[in-house]
C-alpha cells in the first residue's frame, strides 16, 4: 500500500496539470485601454437645482472605430459611445447632467484630478416687462394684437399672467404662459377699441419707454388721383384710365365714375381699396365715334380724338404690372398691316414720364411684327406708355413700398438645422419634414435711431414660433439690420450689423456687385449658447438667372450670392476664444426683389478646451403662395 502512494500522487499531479494546461476556462483579460482623459471641464460651475450641467471630457483615442467614454458624475456613471477615425486623435465628448439636489458634485474620470461643481436652490421667479409692441394707429372695431416681452429673472420657471391697460380699457391674457429661468417670452394680447382717442397703454412691472396709441373712428376716403387718355384712339378701341387712391384709414369699396361728353358712365363693379392704395380702373369707350371727346373725373379733364383704323396699327402694347423705380421697362408693341403690301410703321413711342421715341418697322401685308423698345422709370408713381392709339400703365414703386402694411403676404416652405458635429449634438425645426412659414409687412418703425420695415415670418402651427427682421430698406436697395427669433415665444436669437449690410441694389442686372462692412452681434439662446461679435464684411453678386416654378408658373428669377465673412471673439461656456464664421446665402429674386427661394448656411469655427470645433447652421426658403396687391403675377 505504502508503495503505491507514490504513484497516486504522481498521477494527481499530472492530472492537475493536464487540468490547467488544457481544461481550466478561459480567463477574463484585462482589455487595453481605448482612450485617456487629458482635461475635463464643467459648465457652469454653480448652478441651480434642475438645471443643465454641461460636462465636457476632452481625449485622445487610442484605437480607432467606436469606444465607449466615461465619466461618473456624483457618484452616477455616464457612457457616451463615439466614432473615431485615428488612433491618437484628441476630441471633446460632451455630457449632459440635470442635478436634482443641492450641493457639491464631483466629476471623475481615468487619469485626471476630479473637478466639482456647485448646486443650490434656485431663486423663486421674477417677472418684468421690457417691450410693448403694439400699433401706433388702430381702427374702432377692428382687432389689434399687441405684444409684450416678458423677461423671468429667477431661477425657476414660472406662470406669467398679465393684464394690458390700454386707457379705461383691460385686455386680459389668454392663459397663463410658461416662462423658463432666466427666459425671455413673447406674449400676445388680442382686442377689439371700443372708442375712439389717444391712450397709454401699460401694464404692471413694464419698464421700458412709454407706450400710446391713437384710435380712430373707421374712414375710407377716396380721392381721383389722375385721369388719363391716349393722344388718339381708333374706333372701336378707346380706352380712359382713373387713378383711385384711398386717403383713408381703412379699406373699403369704391367704384369711380367718369363722364363722358357729359354722359355719366359708371365702373362696372366696386373694387376693394386698402389704406394708402392706389388702384387703376380702365374703362373700355369703344362706342365712341370720329372727332374730339371730353373725359371728366373728379377735377381732371381730358380730350380724346377718335379717328378710322389705318390698315397698319398697333394691334397691342404689353408692360409689365410693377417695376421698381430706375429700372428699364420692357414695351413690346404687336404691329398688324391689314393692307395688301408691304408698308412701314412709324410712330412715337411716348412714356409720360420717361420721354418720346420712334419706332419704326416694315409689315409686310396680312402679317403681324412684334418690336421690342425700352423706357427708363425715372420716378415713383404711375408711368403711362401709349403708341399708336395704345395706351398702358406700369406702376413705378421703390422697393421698400412693395408690400402693403397687414395686407400683403407671402408664403413659404421653410426648413432650418444647426449642429455641432464634433460635439455630436444636431437640432432640426421643424424636427421632421419642413413647415409653412406667412410672411407679411407690419410697417415702419425706428429701431436704434434708424427708420426701418418691420416684417414677420409666422410659423404656422408652430406655437408662437416666428421671426422678426427690421431693414431700413430704400427704394433701390435691400439691408440686413436686425432680427430676433422666437421658439414657441421664447427668445432663442438676435443678430444685428451696425451699419445695416446691404444686400441687393434695384435694378437687379446680371454682374451686378457691391461689398459692405459692419460689426456683427449675435446673441443666441436656444438651442446651442453662444455669443458671437466682431467685424465682419459682406459681398454680394447677381451670378446670373434661372427659372423658379412658383404655383405651377415658370418665373425667370435672378440669382443673388450674398457672403459674409465674420473675425471676432466668441462666449461658449463661459469661455472666450477666437472665431471664424462664414455665411453663403443663394436667394432667387424676381425682377422686382420678391425672394422666391433660398439657401443659407453658416459656418463657424470656435475654439474650446484647446480644440476646435464647428457650428453649422443651414435654412432653406421656397415659395409656395403669395398674395400681393400691387403684383398679380410674379
Amino acid at each position: 500500500m505504502n508503495k503505491a502512494v507514490p504513484a497516486i500522487v504522481v498521477v494527481l499531479i499530472l492530472g492537475v496539470a493536464a487540468y490547467f494546461l488544457f481544461l481550466k476556462p478561459e480567463q477574463p483579460v484585462t482589455e487595453k485601454a481605448s482612450y485617456e482623459v487629458m482635461e475635463l471641464k464643467v459648465y457652469p460651475e454653480d448652478t441651480p437645482v434642475g438645471s443643465k450641467v454641461y460636462v465636457t471630457a476632452k481625449v485622445k483615442a487610442l484605437k480607432t472605430g467606436w469606444i465607449d467614454v466615461s465619466i461618473s458624475i456624483g457618484g452616477e456613471e455616464l457612457t457616451k459611445s463615439v466614432e473615431v477615425e485615428n488612433a491618437g486623435q484628441v476630441l471633446l465628448v460632451d455630457f449632459e447632467y440635470i442635478p436634482m439636489q443641492a450641493g457639491s458634485f464631483e466629476v471623475v474620470a481615468p487619469e485626471v484630478a476630479p473637478i466639482s461643481f456647485s448646486v443650490h436652490e434656485p431663486t423663486p421667479p421674477s417677472f418684468k416687462v421690457t417691450k410693448i409692441d403694439i400699433p401706433s394707429r388702430a381702427i374702432v372695431g377692428k382687432e389689434v394684437v399687441a405684444c409684450i416681452e416678458v423677461v423671468n429673472e429667477g431661477e425657476m420657471e414660472g406662470s406669467y399672467s398679465g393684464v394690458l391697460h390700454i386707457g379705461a380699457q383691460d385686455i386680459h391674457q389668454r392663459y397663463p404662459v410658461t416662462i423658463g429661468p432666466k427666459a425671455t417670452r413673447m406674449i400676445s394680447f388680442r382686442f377689439t377699441p371700443t372708442e375712439a382717442g389717444k391712450f397709454d397703454v401699460t401694464i404692471e412691472n413694464y419698464v421700458g419707454s412709454p407706450v400710446k396709441i391713437t384710435v380712430e373712428e373707421s374712414r375710407p376716403e377716396f380721392s381721383i388721383e389722375d385721369l388719363m387718355v391716349p393722344s388718339f384712339a381708333y374706333v372701336g378701341e378707346a380706352q380712359a384710365t382713373v387713378v383711385v387712391k384711398n386717403v383713408g384709414n381703412d379699406t373699403g369699396q369704391y367704384k369711380p365714375e367718369i363722364l363722358v361728353d357729359g354722359e355719366r358712365i359708371t365702373y362696372p363693379r366696386a373694387e376693394s381699396i386698402a389704406p394708402g392704395e392706389e388702384k387703376i380702373f380702365v374703362f373700355n369707350l369703344g362706342e365712341l365715334t370720329t372727332g374730339s371727346h371730353t373725359i371728366k373725373a373728379g377735377d381732371y379733364s381730358r380730350i380724346l380724338q377718335v379717328s378710322e383704323k389705318p390698315e397698319v396699327f398697333v394691334k397691342d402694347i404689353s408692360v409689365p404690372e410693377v417695376v421698381i423705380v430706375g429700372s428699364s421697362v420692357p414695351v413690346r408693341i404687336t404691329i398688324r398691316n391689314n393692307g395688301t403690301s408691304t408698308q412701314t410703321f412709324s410712330e412715337d413711342l411716348i412714356a409720360s414720364p420717361g420721354g418720346t421715341q420712334t419706332v419704326t418697322a416694315e409689315v409686310a401685308p396680312g402679317q403681324e411684327k412684334i418690336v421690342d423698345a425700352t423706357v427708363q422709370a425715372t420716378q415713383k408713381g404711375i408711368m403711362y406708355i401709349e403708341i399708336g392709339g395704345k395706351q398702358k400703365s406700369v406702376r413705378v414703386l421703390g422697393y421698400k413700398d412693395l408690400m402693403l402694411e397687414d395686407v400683403d403676404w407671402l408664403k413659404y416652405r421653410f426648413s432650418s438645422t444647426n449642429r455641432i458635429p464634433e460635439l455630436g449634438q444636431e437640432y432640426n425645426f421643424p424636427e421632421s419634414g419642413t413647415a409653412t412659414v406667412t410672411v407679411s409687412y407690419k410697417g415702419m418703425v425706428e429701431i436704434g435711431g434708424k427708420k426701418c420695415r418691420k416684417v414677420v415670418s409666422e410659423i404656422e402651427g408652430g406655437e408662437e414660433s416666428y421671426q422678426i427682421f427690421y431693414s431700413p430698406d430704400t427704394d433701390t436697395a435691400a439691408y440686413l439690420f436686425a432680427l430676433i427669433n422666437y421658439y414657441q415665444g421664447s427668445k432663442t436669437t438676435e443678430v444685428e450689423y451696425d451699419p445695416p449690410l446691404q444686400i441687393a441694389s434695384f435694378p437687379l442686372e446680371v454682374g451686378a456687385t457691391s461689398s459692405s462692412t459692419s460689426t456683427m452681434t449675435v446673441h443666441n439662446y436656444y438651442p446651442i449658447d453662444i455669443t458671437l461679435s466682431g467685424q465682419c464684411t459682406c459681398q454680394y453678386e447677381v451670378v446670373g438667372t434661372e427659372t423658379v416654378v412658383v404655383k405651377g408658373q415658370p418665373v425667370e428669377a435672378f440669382v443673388v450670392v450674398v457672403t459674409i465673412h465674420l473675425e471676432g471673439q466668441a462666449t461658449f461656456r463661459g469661455e472666450v476664444c477666437d472665431v471664424v464664421s462664414d455665411t453663403v446665402i443663394t436667394r432667387r429674386l424676381n425682377r422686382v426683389g420678391i425672394l422666391l427661394k433660398s439657401e443659407e448656411r453658416t459656418t463657424s469655427k470656435v475654439t474650446y478646451m484647446g480644440q476646435q470645433f464647428t457650428i453649422i447652421s443651414e435654412t432653406n426658403m421656397e415659395l409656395l403662395d403669395y398674395s400681393l396687391t400691387n403684383l398679380s403675377q410674379l
